[in-house]
């Protein structure tokens, strides 16, 4: 039926959200990592404690959601934290480092915290609001998309991303170079935009609309 087909897509397409993001914070974790060390030669015992700084800018985020959430609706903050993140991976460019170096004083580097403190809450919040969406479309138990099932391949989903997302990463620097490393994040914060808009959102609708009728 339509409604079995939307909800399937819903799924499907959630899935592939939680894909991308875990692929996208993998990325920018290790590349973050190595940029700072490598390229900006900082000290390994500094790098570990920026990167957590940049985590915990997940928590303001959630606190500032949890405070206003209910002016948006679950497709506008998507839709925001989406383009948050795209205009976070203009950051990464090297031209956008060098710049923000220029103005702030603080060296090129600050680029890349800056980047890595917008893409971490971004990511996180956009994505669990697509979780949550995914999981009130699972299938009646016993089906192979229902809640035990979708939560199964959710894990597995996020941890062959996780498991990718260091290793291209990494091999976009390396062979291409920083400028390569932001394209592609810019590209996977761009298809999860448009996974969410193409085969989410439209079937999220047309399941409130079957169930009303």
């Amino acid at each position: 039926s339509g409604s079995m087909l939307s909800r399937v897509s819903v799924i499907c397409g959630c899935l592939s959200l939680g894909a991308l993001r875990a692929f996208g914070v993998a990325a920018i974790e290790t590349v973050m990592v190595s940029l700072l060390e490598d390229k900006f030669s900082w000290d390994r015992r500094n790098t570990g404690p920026v990167i957590g700084l940049a985590f915990m800018f997940c928590m303001p985020l959630r606190w500032t959601h949890q405070a206003i959430g209910d002016m948006l609706s679950n497709k506008a903050w998507i839709r925001v934290m989406s383009a948050v993140s795209i205009l976070g991976c203009f950051l990464l460019f090297r031209e956008a480092g060098r710049v923000i170096g220029a103005v702030t004083h603080l060296g090129c580097s600050v680029a890349v915290i800056l980047a890595a403190a917008t893409l971490f809450p971004s990511f996180y919040i956009g994505e669990s609001l697509a979780c949550g969406i995914m999981h009130q479309h699972v299938l009646k138990p016993g089906s192979l998309l229902d809640g035990n099932h979708t939560q199964l391949y959710y894990n597995l989903v996020q941890g062959v991303a996780r498991f990718l997302g260091p290793w291209l990463s990494r091999a976009a620097v390396a062979m291409y170079g920083q400028d390569a490393f932001a394209m592609q994040q810019t590209i996977v914060c761009m298809a999860f935009l448009g996974i969410y808009e193409v085969c989410v959102n439209p079937n999220v609708q047309v399941g409130k609309a079957s169930a009303s009728l």
